[in-house]
C-alpha cells in the first residue's frame, strides 16, 4: 500500500470525524489516524517504515470492520439500481 493511500485515508478519516458524532464513535481512533497523517506527510524522512507496514497489517482491518458498521445506515439509504 502506498503511503499517499494512507494520506487519503487521514483525509477521509478527518472529514468523517467533523462529520460524525466522535463519542458515539470511539472505537475508532480519530486523533491516531490523523496524527499518523501529518507524520507521512510532514516528517517523511523520519518514518519508519517497519513501523507504518506493521500499523496496517495490525490495525487497519479492525478499522475497515468499525468503518464498514459506520457506513451501513448511510448505503441503506442509497437508491438502489
Amino acid at each position: 500500500m502506498p503511503l499517499s493511500r494512507l494520506n487519503g485515508m487521514r483525509s477521509a478519516a478527518g472529514a468523517c470525524s467533523k462529520k460524525m458524532n466522535r463519542k458515539t464513535q470511539q472505537q475508532v481512533p480519530w486523533p491516531q489516524i490523523i496524527k499518523m497523517r501529518h507524520v507521512l506527510v510532514h516528517d517523511y524522512l523520519g518514518i519508519d517504515l517497519a513501523e507504518v507496514w506493521a500499523v496496517v497489517e495490525r490495525d487497519l482491518p479492525t478499522l475497515k470492520k468499525h468503518v464498514g458498521h459506520m457506513l451501513k445506515p448511510v448505503t441503506k439509504r442509497r437508491p438502489q439500481n
